[in-house]
Order: C-alpha cells, then sequence, then structure tokens
C-alpha cells in the first residue's frame, strides 16, 4: 500500500516513515526538503499519484496565532484538494489531546479549524489525538520561564514519547479509517509542576519550578485536565524516566565521532605533539616523511591530497580524519588538493623518545622502496 507522510521528514514522520517501510508498505517521505510543499501545493500532485492514504504529521514553523492558523489552513485545504484529484481513501491528521478544551490557544484554535477541514472533506479520515512529547518538554520549561524560574500549573501532565505517537499514527495509517479521533498520552500521569520539578533535577536544569495557578501554557492557562487524555486512550509503553535513561546525555549529544581506529603499535614511552599544519593554494606539501609513531589528523579547512605507502592517493575534504600508523610506513602527500583556496590541518603524533616528530625520505630510498608505491593516478 502507498502512504504518503506529510511532514515525512521531522520527528514523527521520520519515525512513521520507517514503521510503515518495515511493515513493507510504500512509504513516502514528502516534506520541502523532499519537494514537496503543502503550504504552496508544490509537488503535491505527482506525490499523490496512486497513493491510498495520507498521514500529515506536519507542523507550523511559527506559533504566532494568525501564522499558526494560515498554515493549517492553506496546507489542510491545499492537501485534502490533491487527495480528492488522486482518489486517495483515508486521510490521518496527528492532533493534540485538548483542543477543544483551549479554544482561546492559538495553536489549538489553529487545529481545530484544520480538524473541521478534514471532516468536512468527504474524504474518510482517523484523527490521531496526542499528549505533549517527552522530546519538547525543555521547550515547554523554556516557554514557561520569568525572570529565571519555570512558572508551571498544578494541572494533571500525561506526555508520551514520540516514539509511543508515530506507534499510533502508523497503526492508524494501516487500518480502517476511524472517522472519528483516538486519543493517545504516556503511561504515567503527573501533576505538571511536579513532572517538571523532577524533569529539571535530571536534566542537572538549576531552575527553581514556581507552581503557580494562573501559569500559562504558551499563551493561555490550562485547566485540570485540558492536556490530559479521557478514558479510553490509549497508553504508550514507555515512561519518562526510562525515556530519559536511554537518551543521550547533552555532552554525549555534543560528540561526533569522526574516526575509530587501533594502530598496529605506540613507541614505548611515547609522547604526543599536536600541530596545526596550513598550506597555501597549489602547495604539494610536506615532501615525503615517516614518523616514528603513529599519527592522527582532522582536515579544517580546504582540501587535502593524502597518500600512505602502499595506498592510493585520496583527497580528504574539510571535516573528514585521516591517521598513519608511523613506523617504517612512508607518508607520500598532505598537500593541497586546491589552488584557490589554503588548506588548513591539524595532527597529534605519538613520537618515540628522542626522535624528531617527522623525518624527510632521501631520495635514495624513495627509489629503492618505488615498488612499494600504489600506483600513480592516470
Amino acid at each position: 500500500m502507498k502512504i504518503v507522510v506529510i511532514g515525512g521528514t521531522g520527528l514523527i514522520g521520520s519515525k512513521v516513515v520507517e514503521r510503515l517501510t518495515r511493515e513493507g508498505h510504500e512509504a513516502v517521505a514528502a516534506s520541502p526538503r523532499t519537494g514537496v510543499n503543502a503550504l504552496t501545493g508544490e509537488g503535491l500532485e505527482q506525490a499523490l499519484s496512486g497513493a491510498q492514504v495520507v498521514v500529515d504529521v506536519s507542523n507550523s514553523p511559527s506559533f504566532e496565532r494568525a501564522e499558526v492558523m494560515e498554515f493549517f489552513e492553506t496546507s489542510t485545504r491545499n492537501l485534502l484538494a490533491a487527495e480528492a484529484a488522486a482518489g486517495v481513501g483515508h486521510h490521518v491528521a496527528l492532533s493534540v489531546v485538548g483542543t477543544e478544551r483551549m479554544p482561546d490557544n492559538g495553536y489549538f484554535a489553529a487545529k481545530i479549524a484544520q480538524e473541521r477541514l478534514i471532516e468536512k472533506s468527504g474524504i474518510p479520515y482517523s484523527l490521531v489525538h496526542a499528549t505533549q512529547f517527552f522530546e519538547f518538554a525543555r521547550a515547554i520549561a523554556d516557554e514557561a520561564t520569568v525572570d529565571g524560574e519555570v512558572h508551571v500549573a498544578p494541572v494533571r501532565f500525561q506526555p508520551i514519547a514520540a516514539d509511543d505517537v508515530a506507534d499510533a499514527v502508523a497503526r492508524a495509517a494501516v487500518d480502517a479509517p476511524l472517522n472519528g479521533r483516538v486519543e493517545v498520552g504516556g503511561p504515567d500521569q503527573y501533576r505538571m509542576d511536579e513532572f517538571f520539578r523532577e524533569a529539571l533535577t535530571a536534566w542537572g536544569d538549576r531552575r527553581r519550578v514556581v507552581t503557580d495557578e494562573r501559569a500559562r501554557y504558551f499563551g493561555s492557562v490550562p485547566g485540570e485536565r485540558t492536556l490530559v487524555p479521557g478514558g479510553g486512550a490509549r497508553l504508550g509503553r514507555l515512561g519518562y524516566r526510562d525515556w530519559l535513561a536511554r537518551e543521550p546525555a547533552a555532552w554525549q549529544k555534543a560528540l561526533t565521532v569522526v574516526q575509530e581506529v587501533q594502530p598496529p603499535f605506540i613507541p614505548a614511552g611515547a609522547h604526543a605533539m599536536t600541530v596545526v599544519v596550513e598550506h597555501p593554494p597549489g602547495s604539494p606539501g610536506t615532501p615525503p616523511h615517516r614518523h616514528s609513531g603513529p599519527a592522527f589528523g582532522y582536515v579544517i579547512e580546504g582540501e587535502m591530497r593524502f597518500e600512505l605507502e602502499g595506498d592510493p592517493e585520496r583527497v580528504l575534504q574539510a571535516g573528514e580524519a585521516f591517521w598513519e600508523p608511523g613506523g617504517d610506513v612512508i607518508h607520500y602527500q598532505d598537500g593541497n588538493a586546491r589552488d584557490d583556496v589554503p588548506l588548513r590541518f591539524t595532527v597529534t603524533m605519538l613520537c618515540e623518545p628522542d626522535r624528531p616528530m617527522l623525518v624527510l625520505v632521501e631520495e635514495e630510498e624513495l627509489a629503492r622502496r618505488r615498488h612499494l608505491r600504489a600506483p600513480r593516478p592516470s
């Protein structure tokens, strides 16, 4: 079954596409990044051709009242018109628990308008109403911050993991149309102020959480049950504490592994030296040389022509890493592959005691080892 997911490259959409594809469906990720824009209508006709189901999990880039209303009304009208022309038999949309209970909220009002258009379209539909995502908890806390303190109302709160939301949306897409809604929420219910007090502690965030009955939630004061589902809701499997435990910490998210290797040896008593090398445009770089121990490098700027003895030369771009084993292996090239921009890279070398970090190779030895060099590019 062909299922087009509008907003298919976002947080929920990408997870829905992955699930539907795994189940054997033809899941199409449609978003401005893939050339499909429901707001302008661009690419809709082609994307929806042959589709049996359309899932809309797109979201407004702005939460300003007029702009969010314009986004949901315009994109939904465009999408429903394209579905009618393509003969789509099921429209699934992701909405929010409590939209009708807080209509003075600009975002909720826009979602109500979206749902009314869907209900009146004549296309069979299913609405998935979800509670707030764990992934957005920090944004909610930031929005509620006043003078360095997080003001939160002591109302009921039942957030859910994005993975569980994606499961519910994917399930709705393959089931028969409800012509109504299903509500989904997290497995645990909290008081909102208590949840954020615990969450900020877990984040290591020192902001104080203030229990404030008049605290606003994105511009509106929520009621006791505004943000929680009613009876019969489907509950997610993952609680917040378990979700938090499996999420990488902020410092882990800041790390990007660019290379991970196991050098053949490290000289006994080696000391490390880190240098930054800069070659102007067109420079051939350092003459053929060798190091007494392994070396690990990273291209900061430009492009490097890199060649080790026995390996074909290659060009490394900025952001790529390299390494060499050192010892007897000759490093033939580290020159600038461009004649219009400089090359800049850093290298950390593990040097044998009382040995220079770099030794040039004599012409006589180069000639003697010529057979060990990889064939030169033609």
